[in-house]
């Protein structure tokens, strides 16, 4: 079966709460295939960070003219309808999410990729689970994701509204024996990694003897200013424990001891 539809990452742009005035496409489409044990299209992704001047999130277009408004199958079993857009140099309507208004910043707030899980999307008569995965994050990325970390980890847990769905027993916060093992597998490998920890060299300035000196500008300023001198200002470099990959780790292990 071919699915009547496409999933793309987009980056919209806005005027004011209704009007677009750009809309950024990416590349190539999310990867569809069709399941059918369950008769069911699926594609994977991994989470979408906020990172700083882009504001990325899934859009999914139809590719017939027949448009019915298409939803989001919610954990509780309601439905969280997207709401359309219209590209306006290339005329092509994008279905989006749209949680909350910020006027500060006019954008449209969406948590649709910002939580790892299941993404069920009922798309006319086809229905499409998007699975978000969380690897393989580029260190950039990673500084970001540890600020999101920090701020919004217990929230998602507890968040019955968010529209990503997981597996977790109805009345509690999905805290079961499958959690408790991921744990354990998390702080289990959390201390391997804190055994031989990521070490990276930063540069800095120091005094060497004059045969062993590596120039920077002050080098030079003191070369022109003090004859003879046994020691010139050189560069250098001193080991620093303080990266992004260390501060995750100690604040994954941090958030979990409560837990524990």
């Amino acid at each position: 079966m071919k699915p009547k539809f496409e999933i793309k990452y987009i980056e919209v742009q806005w005027y004011d709460k209704e009007t677009v005035t750009k809309v950024t496409e990416s590349l190539n489409s999310l990867s569809l295939e069709y399941n059918d044990k369950i008769k069911i299209f699926e594609c994977e992704t991994t989470i979408y960070p906020n990172t700083e001047g882009l504001r990325g999130q899934l859009g999914i277009r139809f590719l017939d003219s027949k448009q019915v408004n298409p939803y989001i199958e919610l954990p509780s079993g309601e439905a969280q309808h997207l709401s359309p857009i219209q590209d306006i140099d290339t005329g092509k309507t994008w279905w989006i999410v749209k949680d909350s208004w910020e006027k500060q910043n006019k954008f449209w707030r969406h948590t649709d990729i910002n939580t790892a899980g299941t993404l069920k999307l009922i798309l006319q008569e086809q229905t499409c689970h998007v699975l978000i995965g969380s690897v393989d994050f580029t260190r950039d990325q990673l500084e970001t994701y540890l600020s999101s970390f920090k701020d919004d980890l217990w929230e998602l847990i507890l968040d019955d509204s968010s529209a990503i769905q997981t597996d977790k027993p109805s009345g509690g916060i999905g805290i079961n024996e499958t959690v408790i093992e991921c744990i354990n597998h998390l702080i289990s490998h959390a201390e391997k990694v804190l055994d031989t920890p990521k070490v990276e060299l930063r540069e800095i300035q120091n005094l060497k003897p004059r045969k062993a000196v590596k120039p920077v500008n002050r080098t030079f300023m003191e070369l022109a200013s003090k004859t003879n001198q046994r020691f010139l200002t050189s560069r250098a470099t001193t080991p620093s424990y303080n990266v992004s990959e260390n501060r995750y780790v100690r604040n994954v292990s941090s958030k979990l001891r409560p837990v524990c």
